[in-house]
């Protein structure tokens, strides 16, 4: 799959990481023990002490992305509080995070083959020959850009894999009406070995905190949220003991064929 960018042995890397993540939490939180009670039911449950703070008997809610998970989990502990509840789509409150993962990632191919699909039938594509041959033109373009980054006009900034692989994957994932930008990002980088287009693209999301590289206060708590705050919820989520590295290793393994 075009995302799968990790290298073998990424379970163990992530157990130490996130260990190191956890020390360092309860080193410097005015509340040490504050990643244990970063989970999903913690978050519902201060939903509910806010709800009564504000003098609602129930709760009226909109969820969407993570929120969706929220409500879903605020309703099975709180039902007699739920008033009005808008979850923009269903979600299993018994899948793991890996099973929805998976399932994401294949979501994820089969738009990407359909804007690929799309391309292929428009002049200008960068992309030849079927779908799965196109494909693999886009994937080994990806893979190579931390090699070989492209050069990026007026600025000292290069295109990595990740970055780029990212925001293919968020152009495929959205409207079709935007996909002629890709296609443009693409042309540039595949035919002229340039980045300029995707590289504005990626100052611009680190206007918004999606840039790996933080640089204002803003960027830096953003980055926090998505980084270090998603892996405690995904532990504290997950059953003790539900998966070891050894499985970690065996699923990353199974999802590379």
């Amino acid at each position: 799959m075009i995302l799968n960018t990790e290298n073998p042995g990424w379970g163990l890397a992530a157990v130490r990481q996130g260990a190191m993540d956890s020390a360092k939490c309860a080193r410097y939180s005015e509340t040490p023990e504050l990643s244990d009670y970063m989970g999903t039911r913690s978050v519902t449950r201060d939903l509910d002490i806010l709800r009564n703070l504000v003098g609602n008997t129930e709760l009226n809610y909109r969820g969407t992305s993570y929120g969706i998970f929220i409500g879903s989990i605020y309703a099975v502990l709180f039902p007699r509080r739920v008033g009005n509840m808008v979850l923009d789509s269903a979600m299993s409150l018994t899948k793991s995070w890996t099973e929805g993962d998976r399932e994401l990632t294949i979501f994820r191919e089969e738009r990407l083959r359909a804007y690929i699909e799309s391309c292929l039938a428009q002049n200008g594509c960068p992309l030849t020959g079927s779908v799965d041959e196109a494909f693999s033109q886009l994937h080994d373009f990806l893979l190579n850009l931390d090699e070989a980054p492209p050069s990026v006009e007026g600025s000292s900034l290069s295109v990595g894999t990740k970055d780029a692989a990212y925001f293919v994957s968020s152009f495929a994932l959205g409207s079709p009406d935007n996909w002629q930008i890709l296609t443009e990002m693409l042309s540039q980088g595949m035919i002229k070995h340039e980045g300029t287009l995707i590289s504005e693209r990626i100052t611009l999301a680190g206007e918004t905190g999606h840039q790996d590289s933080a640089v204002t206060e803003k960027q830096v708590f953003m980055n926090f949220n998505y980084d270090y705050a998603n892996s405690a919820i995904i532990c504290n989520d997950s059953e003790r003991g539900e998966r070891d590295i050894a499985a970690l290793e065996a699923e990353a393994a199974a999802e590379k064929k």
